[in-house]
């Protein structure tokens, strides 16, 4: 299994390089494509200098001044992506070991699925204590008169 990760960067500089290695370490990501969008804490140079000594990453500039949006950054990683499999990770995150395990074991078993949508485990890391939230497993697959889970 070959994942492109599409990781959208605006502003998060104390968070970029756990962001980062935490996809370079899952063995299926062969690409990860880091979009800036304006940043201004120095988010562009800390994405360039992993860039520089990585060549698993292409690293896309801003292409305004002013922020675009997320979407906007996922749609511009989506058009140079170049493997089978796409994922997202946004640059205040991160992957846990073991990330992709389930998800090549799935699609192995089930060829006819074309996407699934796995739990998350949002982590509330700051003076306030909050239970961790998980939210629901399913896949879905695109028919030809649209999605179907």
């Amino acid at each position: 299994m070959q994942v492109s990760v599409i990781m959208p960067i605006y502003n998060a500089a104390p968070f970029l390089d756990r962001a980062i290695q935490s996809a370079l370490e899952q063995s299926q990501v062969t690409e990860l494509i880091l979009i800036d969008d304006a940043s201004t804490d120095g988010s562009a140079e800390k994405a360039q200098e992993w860039t520089d000594r990585e060549d698993r990453i292409k690293y896309l500039p801003a292409l305004e001044d002013t922020p675009q949006r997320a979407a906007a950054a996922r749609n511009r990683g989506l058009a140079v992506a170049t493997k089978p499999f796409i994922a997202f990770l946004d640059a205040e995150d991160y992957y846990l070991p073991g990330r992709f395990t389930r998800t090549e074991a799935y699609f192995s078993e089930h060829p006819e699925v074309e996407g699934v949508v796995e739990p998350v485990e949002v982590v509330y890391e700051g003076p306030e204590v909050l239970e961790p939230q998980k939210f629901a497993y399913y896949s879905c697959r695109l028919e030809a008169d649209g999605w179907s889970s």
